[in-house]
This record gives C-alpha cells, sequence and structure tokens, in this order.
C-alpha cells in the first residue's frame, strides 16, 4: 500500500460528527450534494485538522475495501473535484463556499506525499481554471477520464482508480442540470406558507405548495436512477406536509397527469415525465416485494381516478401497468390479486355513467381490459347465473363495450347450446343473442353460421324470448336466408292467429312477434321481403291487429324501385276513398286510419303518380283528417335540406365535466364542420377553434393565432363552458390545405402540458427576475432568434412571465420554457421582493 501520513491530532470533533460523517458519505458517492448541502454551515466552519482527519480516514477506508495500489493523489483530486461540483451546481454561496474550499486545497496538498505532490498541485490549479460543468457527475472511478477531457497533466501517477467502498451503491448519478433544477424547486418549496399544504383523505389538498411539491417529486423520480438514491432524494424534501409514503406519492403524481389518454390505435402517445416518474416510483422499489405492492397502488390509484370522473387519467395509468406486466417488470402472479378484482375497486355507479357516454366507450374498453374478471369469459359467466336485473343490464352493456372478442364468443356458445341440445337457460340465450345484434360484425366475417344458428333458434317452438330476439337480429342480416326465414315465420304466426296451426305462445306474444318479423321484411332492400309485408298489412284480417303499423318503417324508404308495389298502395288507397252520396262525403275511422297509413309509407317516394294522388286528396277531401298527411308529404317532397341557420347549436356544455382534449377528440372523431366557441365562466369569449370535417383549419384566443393557440388553450386550462354550432362549410375561415389533424395536435399538446408545468413550477406567474454575471445561452430547439431576443429584455428587465404570456403571440409553454432554462443556468435570479 502507498505511504499514507499520520492524521493530524482531531482534539473534539462532537460538535461536528454528524457534518463529518455525511461529508464522508458524500465522498463515497452514498449521498447527493443536496444532503451535504443540509450540513453546509457546521461543515464549512469545521477546523482545518477535523477536516483533514475525515479526509484521511476516508482514504484509509477505500484502501482497506479495494485492497488496491492507487496513489494517494488520485484520492485527493477526487476530494477537490467532489467538493468543486458543489460550486457548480450553486449550492452554497460563494462567501462561505470560496474560504471553505481554499483550506480543503490547502489540506489536500498537506496529505499528498511529496513525490506526487507537484502533479496534485497541476491537477488541481487545472480544475480550478476549467471549472468544467459535467452534464453528469464525477465518481472516483472517473479521474483519468476528466483528466483527459478536461487536458489535465497526467503527472507521475499511473495506478488504477479506486472504488467506493464495498457493499454501498452509488447514488450520484443525478447530471449538474437535474441537481440544480431540484435545488431550486427545494429552494421555493422553503418560501411557500406551511399551511397551504395539508393532507386530505390520502390526497393534498389543491394550492401552489401541492403543485410545486408535485413537481419537486417528479424530478426526483425522473432523475433517479436506483431505488437508493430516489428514497435519498425523496427523503432530503423535508418541507412539513410533503407526502414520503409511496402510495401517498403515487397519488399526487396521478393528479398531475391530463385528463385525456392518446387513442389505442394509430399514433403512441410519448412518455411524459410525469408518466415515467410513476414508472420510476414502481419499478425502483427497494425488493421485489415492495415492487409488487407499489403496484398493486398504481392500480388502485388508476381505480381512485375512474371512480372521481378522470378516466383518461385512469387509461393512462393503467397503460402504464400493463406495459410493466407485459416487459416482465412485475411478475403476474405478484399482480393475480389486483387484476382480478375490477368489480371491486371501480365504482359500479361510474360504471354505469360511461356506459352510457358513448364518446367514453373507447376508454373504458381499455379499463375493463386490464382486470381479469372484466373479461369476455368471466362476464358472460356471471350473465348466465346473475338474478339481479341491474347487473345483468350493465354486464350486458360492458360486453357490448368489449367488442368483437364479446361477440365471437358469444356465437361460440349459442353453437355450443344447440350442439348439446339447448342446455342453456333462455334468458341467457336471449342475451347471447342481444349481443349478436347490437355488436357490429367484423367486416369480411362468413356470416353463414351466424344465420344457420339464428335459424334454427327462430323456429316456432323456442322459447319467446329466445324466438323474439333471433327474429331481431335476423331482421338486421340482409341475406336471401335470413328474409325466407323471416317470411316462413310470418307464415305460421298468421296460421296460429287464424286456427289453422297450434303454437304454445299467448295470442299477445304472437302479435308481438308479427311486429317484429314484419318490420324486419318492410325495410329488406329487395323486393320479395318488402312485397310479403305489404300483403301481410293489407290483408285486413283482424285476427293481425292493426297490421298497417307492422310496415311503418317502409316510409323511410324510396319504393320508386318497384313500381308494381307503388301501384298496388296507390290503388288500395283510391279503393279506400270516402265516397260522396248527394254531395255527403261518407267516411269511416277504419278506411280513414288505412289511408293515412299507406300515406305515411308512401312519404318517402317521389313518383308523378305518388304526387298526383297527394294532389288530389289534398283538393279532393279537405276536411278529411288524411288531408293533413298528404299536405306536409307534398311539403316535404317539395323542401331543401336544411341551412346553416337550421342546424344551429349542436352541442354545449361545461368543460370541467368533459375536458378540452376530450372534447376535441370527440369533434374529430365524429368528423364534424362547424365553429367551437370556448368561453369563461362569466359568458367572455376565451378561444374559437374552426374545423373541417373533424380537422382543426384555425384556431384563435386573446392575440394569439394559429395552433399555438390550441396548444395555449390546452395549457392555461381557462376556458369553462364551450359551444359547437356546425355549418355546412368552413366560411372562408381555412382551406382543406391548412387543416391539422386533432391527435397529432393533442399529443403535442400533451407534451407541452406536461413541460409547461414543469417550467410554471419553477417560474411563478408575477415573480421578477435580474441578470447575474452569467451569460444566456440559447435554447437549442427555439429557433425564433428574435423572439428569444425580445423575451430575454424582458425578463432580464424585470417583467413577471404571466405578463410576458399576454404581449407575445406564442403560447405559454414557450415563454415559461425560456425563464426555467435561464433561471437553472443561472443568468436570471429573482429579486427580492
Amino acid at each position: 500500500m502507498t505511504n499514507v501520513p499520520s492524521p493530524p491530532g482531531t482534539g473534539d470533533t462532537r460538535e461536528f460528527e454528524e457534518a463529518l460523517s455525511v461529508f464522508q458519505q458524500y465522498l463515497s458517492d452514498q449521498v447527493a450534494p443536496l444532503i451535504l448541502v443540509d450540513e453546509a454551515e457546521v461543515l464549512t466552519s469545521a477546523p482545518a485538522n477535523l477536516l483533514a482527519a475525515e479526509i484521511q480516514n476516508w482514504i484509509s477506508l477505500q484502501y482497506r475495501s479495494a485492497g488496491d495500489q492507487t496513489p494517494v493523489s488520485d484520492y485527493l483530486y477526487h476530494v477537490a473535484r467532489k467538493i468543486q461540483q458543489i460550486r457548480e451546481l450553486q449550492l452554497l454561496p460563494d462567501a462561505s463556499f470560496l474560504p471553505f474550499l481554499s483550506r480543503v486545497i490547502e489540506i489536500l496538498v498537506q496529505l499528498c506525499p511529496e513525490v506526487d505532490r507537484p502533479g496534485l498541485i497541476n491537477d488541481l490549479e487545472s480544475l480550478r481554471e476549467t471549472s468544467s460543468l459535467q452534464s453528469g457527475p464525477l465518481k472516483v472511478d472517473q479521474v483519468s477520464a476528466l483528466r483527459d477531457a478536461t487536458n489535465v497533466p497526467t503527472s507521475s501517477r499511473t495506478g488504477r482508480p479506486a472504488t467506493p467502498r464495498a457493499g454501498t451503491e452509488s447514488t450520484a448519478s443525478l447530471t449538474v442540470d437535474q441537481m440544480r433544477r431540484l435545488e431550486l424547486l427545494l429552494r421555493r418549496l422553503e418560501t411557500l406558507p406551511e399551511t397551504t399544504l395539508a393532507p386530505t383523505e390520502g390526497h393534498l389538498s389543491g394550492g401552489e405548495l401541492n403543485f410545486v411539491a408535485a413537481e419537486a417529486i417528479v424530478s426526483a423520480a425522473s432523475s433517479s436512477a436506483n431505488a437508493g438514491e430516489l428514497q435519498e432524494l425523496l427523503s432530503s424534501m423535508k418541507v412539513p406536509g410533503l407526502p414520503t409514503a409511496p402510495e401517498e406519492i403515487l397519488r399526487v403524481l396521478a393528479r398531475r397527469l391530463p385528463d385525456w389518454a392518446a387513442p389505442a390505435q394509430g399514433e403512441s402517445a410519448p412518455s411524459t415525465k410525469t408518466v415515467e416518474a410513476v414508472h420510476k416510483m414502481v419499478s425502483l422499489a427497494e425488493t421485489p416485494q415492495a415492487a409488487a405492492l407499489r403496484f398493486r397502488e398504481l392500480v388502485k390509484t388508476a381505480a381512485d381516478e375512474f371512480n372521481q370522473g378522470s378516466i383518461g387519467r385512469a387509461v393512462t395509468l393503467l397503460d402504464l401497468a400493463q406495459r410493466m406486466l407485459d416487459n416482465n417488470e412485475v411478475p403476474v402472479g405478484s399482480a393475480a390479486h389486483v387484476l382480478d378484482q375490477g368489480w371491486i375497486l371501480l365504482a359500479e355507479d361510474r360504471l354505469r355513467d360511461y356506459t352510457t357516454d358513448r364518446g367514453a366507450h373507447p376508454l373504458l374498453q381499455r379499463v375493463l381490459r386490464f382486470f381479469r374478471d372484466f373479461s369476455e369469459e368471466e362476464l358472460l359467466a356471471e350473465l348466465e347465473t346473475s338474478d339481479e336485473r341491474d347487473r345483468r343490464r350493465l354486464i350486458l352493456t360492458l360486453l357490448q363495450i368489449l367488442g368483437e372478442p364479446a361477440r365471437d364468443r358469444a356465437l361460440a356458445r349459442l353453437k355450443e347450446s344447440i350442439k348439446s341440445g339447448g342446455t342453456l337457460p333462455w334468458y341467457f340465450e336471449r342475451n347471447l343473442i342481444y349481443l349478436l345484434r347490437e355488436i357490429p360484425r367484423p367486416e369480411g366475417q362468413d356470416i353463414g353460421p351466424e344465420i344457420d344458428t339464428l335459424i334454427l333458434l327462430a323456429q316456432p317452438g323456442c322459447p319467446y324470448g329466445t324466438i323474439r330476439e333471433a327474429v331481431m337480429t335476423l331482421g338486421q342480416i340482409y341475406d336471401p336466408r335470413s328474409s325466407k326465414a323471416l317470411m316462413a315465420t310470418v307464415t305460421d304466426l298468421e296460421n296460429n292467429l287464424l286456427g289453422n296451426l297450434d303454437l304454445h305462445y299467448d295470442p299477445k306474444e304472437v302479435l308481438s312477434l308479427l311486429d317484429r318479423a314484419v318490420g324486419a321484411l318492410a325495410v329488406f332492400p329487395t323486393r320479395e321481403p318488402r312485397r310479403r309485408a305489404v300483403q301481410h298489412a293489407l290483408a285486413q284480417k283482424p285476427q293481425f291487429g292493426n297490421a298497417i303499423i307492422r310496415i311503418a318503417p317502409m316510409a323511410q324508404q324510396n319504393l320508386g324501385e318497384d313500381p308494381e308495389l307503388v301501384k298496388q298502395l296507390i290503388e288500395t288507397v283510391r279503393s279506400k276513398l270516402p265516397l260522396k252520396v248527394f254531395g255527403k262525403t261518407m267516411s269511416s275511422a277504419r278506411r280513414s286510419s288505412l289511408v293515412s297509413g299507406i300515406l305515411h309509407i308512401l312519404g318517402g317516394t317521389d313518383t308523378p303518380d305518388v304526387r298526383k294522388l297527394l294532389g288530389h286528396i289534398v283538393k279532393g277531401f279537405p276536411r278529411e283528417p288524411f288531408a293533413g298527411v298528404a299536405q306536409k308529404i307534398l311539403a316535404a317532397l317539395g323542401g331543401q335540406g336544411p341551412s346553416d341557420e337550421d342546424l344551429g347549436a349542436t352541442m354545449s356544455g361545461d368543460l370541467e365535466l368533459l375536458s378540452l382534449p376530450n372534447l376535441l377528440q370527440s369533434l374529430a372523431d365524429a368528423e364534424l364542420t362547424g365553429c367551437l366557441t370556448l368561453m369563461e365562466s362569466g359568458g367572455r369569449t376565451k378561444g374559437e377553434l374552426e374545423f373541417l370535417k373533424g380537422k382543426i383549419t384555425a384556431a384563435t384566443t386573446d392575440h394569439i393565432t394559429g395552433m399555438d393557440a390550441v396548444y395555449h388553450l390546452l395549457e392555461k386550462e381557462e376556458p369553462n363552458q364551450f359551444v359547437f354550432v356546425r355549418h355546412n362549410k368552413n366560411r372562408d375561415t381555412g382551406s382543406p390545405d391548412e387543416s391539422y389533424p386533432v391527435l397529432s395536435l393533442l399529443l403535442e399538446g400533451m407534451r407541452r402540458i406536461d413541460e409547461f408545468r414543469q417550467a410554471q413550477a419553477l417560474v411563478p406567474d408575477d415573480t421578477q427576475y435580474m441578470v447575474t454575471d452569467r451569460k444566456p445561452t440559447r435554447m437549442t430547439d427555439e429557433g425564433d432568434g428574435a423572439f428569444l431576443r425580445e423575451l430575454w429584455q424582458k425578463a432580464s428587465s424585470g417583467v413577471p412571465a404571466i405578463q410576458c404570456e399576454k404581449e407575445f403571440p406564442v403560447d405559454a409553454y414557450r415563454i415559461r420554457r425560456c425563464f426555467e432554462h435561464w433561471l437553472q443556468e443561472g443568468a436570471l435570479t429573482a429579486k427580492v421582493q
């Protein structure tokens, strides 16, 4: 071992024991610079002999643990570099730090063996001259690399560098920028009133302190490289009321996320700092058991957000949880318990709320797919056994939202039941058929097996509930086999009512089945089914009830392509018109009702013969009830489509219930054209966005125009009411070449929101700043030099950030991040208020 001089006399060290202990841990990369700063006042006043003894003891520990032949001068240089790092981070004022640094350098030179002393002095002088601001930390094993990077002479020392003490884990992985940012945040926290931060039911109350505290936690988590460093940084935040328990921290971070999630298909949302901070809070747990516990807390936090109405935020957290499972960061076995707790964690009332909001269905589907007890198989199993009607309705709706997989499984269960002789309860069969009808069939799927199954379930003799659902579902499948099956069913039902066929249904049930079967035939796009429906309606059999009502849906079709059917209907009307006897009109209620019904059916058919009939009725029978029907049809046939004014306001509401990102996404998904007006609570217009087929073509807010206005509205979250007025064209506010997809704007907007909040935590609205002796540098990704120069002039002269946001025609993100950049690099400092 290289000769190490004996330590000088130490005297009484009790006053400085804690500070010196932290100092030694800092030299071994066991604590971050911020921890050392807490002991700065005591440490900088420690006598030189105590500092020398502590440095000597630290060097001795390195030798004992590593057993190498590294020169003492390498360790001494490391001490100098570690202390210099404190200055680079600007963690201590020069008035107290520079005298301390000079004393340490003198001690280092005295401790260095004479043979290596010239080289150490040379290295220390070079270090003092360069004071290089590294992008990363300097550790003991980086001494040689630093000399190469800064052109420091190598001297005569050639031993390999030392390593930290055995059994310790380096926690000094933060860069200078990260440490500087964290220190600025902690200083802000210290200046804020403690009373604004108070735990409330596991969450922190709102307020500036909560906001800054959340950002400090995000910075600490996103900067940490391992579990020890994360815990160390969190422990160093000695602010009253600041959460320290992992579950509390997860809740604070969750509330910082925007309540919006990118669609599952298409572009993927970039992972923001906040999301990665949540990720590290879970993945950097000290043990696998702790990681499993934090994962469960992550899922429970997502469920809490869901239950509070923030489904976008919940989806972001569950997407992260799923990504961790997919990457094997958390064993599935450890997560199994929470994955099976969907019904327990998610409030049933909130589930019902989201099922009634079709715009929320894509996000709700992602929530359901995360939990295993919401799988198609589990939901179908509960649907079969549950005897609670409301619960069964909810399950049916959830299965609809799950979509195609639920449909496939329902069809498979029906096939299995038929094959085994009908083993399923009739009400469960009815539910399965209902799912086939309500969940859209995938494009290109072979429809044959489904029709074959439904035809078997639509046979007379099947339970009423089953045949009713099968008939309704067959009516939505426009295929020759389904129309033939329905026509056969109508014939059987008619024969039953006429007494020619015995069925086990109640007469009311038979009439109900006819309503559905005939109504389905009436809207088929082919001639034969429609003619069969008309035949039934015009049969005028008392046993059939009011049969004309069953073909009312035919009014939505243009029957002009079937002249024979139109002719039959016209002739029937003429034959049922009232007779005139001795100048008096002889009418009957039954005949009048039939005429009105047929006229309604002809309402969608614009042919000369139809118009002639309608004109004859209006002129010849003005006092009959059906004359009014004819008059309305004539007016409709001669009318035009709605004007812009007729369309009017199509949507309005509160942005506290439907967030702005979700509103924009809904308008885009619906491919609407119109103007979205955003207002403050007092009714003042805050911004306007023009849409053309779901894309934004123009935007304004206050003094900002273009897409910067969209970003500004997202970042500031000032509007809380909206009105969307639909119109037929873009009203000369833009052209298709100038349209912007909403999803791309939202993805960029979410990134800007995250970075804007980071900057806002460091740069309060009304704080004034002044210049220091450091020159400002240009942000690499801000290309507008004129903007930067003008903004620097404002910022350096004390104009607050909030005022700059009102004066520059750019979004708030660009203003704050410039202030943040200049503040972090030390070119600006806050004025003493």
